[in-house]
């Protein structure tokens, strides 16, 4: 007999029931519509690293919202308070796009080979700016870097696009050689997978979301007015304008590092790089950065003469591979561009931010 109290349990019983489905199919659902990440919120490095679905989402958002991804090496990787370049790129009411940067040292383009062998839809048409900084034409750094490379890359990426790395001559030169068979295959992994997706829809969007409502919005700058005499003299009083390096720096007495002409490395780093991007239609620009040629003169002027040279070579490169770039290296004889041989200042980085803008507008 169907009871006033038997009535009230399977209405409790059917509210519980209905109020799980919610929390465990229909707000996971709304995430998907979410965009989770903004330049201040990036995505996580383990899924960067090893080549997730999360992060293949984020590269999607980039696209949805005409966004632009900015890669590069330590000179990107540092957050000058909040005054590096993509910094400034990000809250420039006139660009009005947001700018999410990719850095660290020894990031070079090789890190990113797995990625896109491994998911190229998900960089077609990607738009890139790719800071290229000449200091990697170096002795000590015109080569493979396996201890870079095991940093930024996970091993079983590396050996789920083996086959693919090998077809396009990829492999032995640019990637850290392993062993074994991926573990990307089979029911144990893809149940794995799906497991993680569903997890990642609270741990990644509903996180997101959640930080989100807190977040502070970024004031806005005209980056035309940005640079104030007073502005200017406190983004270069921490540079001496002699030698072009922060005091701190100068204080080292450092020699300035020789090119290593007896490598083509890089040159064939950044060819490959370039023709990996227009296969799968990467909208890459490369930004040509600049060599702190002010303190070279100073402490080893017999240096500048292969620079200047390597200079040339890189820009010939870029002419024969037919790829767009921004000409950078005019800052290399600016002081207050730097703080040390190879990063760029505060002021070097106001500088390259209008540089990159003026390029991406027109």
């Amino acid at each position: 007999m169907l009871t006033i109290s038997k009535i009230i349990k399977r209405k409790y019983w059917m509210a519980s029931v209905s109020a799980l489905v919610l929390i465990l199919l229909v707000i996971p659902a709304l995430m998907l519509f979410y965009k989770p990440y903004s330049p201040t919120n990036m995505v996580k490095d383990g899924h960067l690293k090893s080549g997730k679905h999360v992060f293949n989402n984020f590269l999607q958002q980039i696209k949805d919202e005409n966004g632009l991804l900015i890669l590069g090496t330590s000179e990107t990787g540092n957050i000058m308070d909040g005054e590096n370049y993509y910094h400034l790129l990000d809250k420039d009411k006139s660009l009005n796009r947001n700018v999410y940067p990719l850095g660290g040292a020894g990031r070079n383009a090789n890190v990113y080979f797995p990625l896109i062998l491994n998911n190229p839809e998900a960089f077609k048409d990607l738009q890139i700016v790719f800071y290229l900084n000449p200091t990697y034409w170096r002795q000590g750094l015109n080569e493979f870097s396996k201890a870079y490379f095991d940093r930024y890359v996970d091993k079983d990426l590396v050996r789920h696009i083996k086959d693919r790395a090998i077809e396009k001559g990829l492999y032995e030169r640019f990637l850290s050689p392993v062993q074994g068979v991926s573990k990307r295959h089979g029911f144990e992994y893809e149940l794995t997978e799906r497991i993680e997706r569903y997890k990642s829809l609270y741990s990644t969007n509903l996180s997101n979301f959640i930080q989100g409502k807190n977040r502070v919005t970024t004031d806005k700058i005209d980056l035309d007015n940005y640079l104030t005499a007073e502005k200017k003299n406190e983004l270069t009083e921490e540079v001496n304008q002699d030698y072009n390096v922060s005091h701190e720096f100068l204080l080292k007495e450092a020699a300035f590092p020789m090119i290593d002409s007896n490598s083509t490395y890089q040159d064939e780093l950044l060819i490959a790089f370039i023709q990996l991007a227009k296969s799968v239609d990467i909208e890459l620009t490369i930004y040509l950065g600049p060599y702190n040629a002010v303190y070279c003169k100073k402490m080893n002027p017999e240096l500048i003469d292969s620079y200047e040279d390597e200079i040339r070579h890189i820009k010939s490169i870029l002419t024969s591979e037919a790829v767009p770039y921004i000409d950078g290296t005019d800052l290399s004889y600016i002081t207050g561009t730097f703080n040390d041989v190879q990063h760029i200042s505060k002021y070097g980085a106001y500088l390259t931010a209008k540089q990159i803008r003026d390029y991406v507008k027109k």
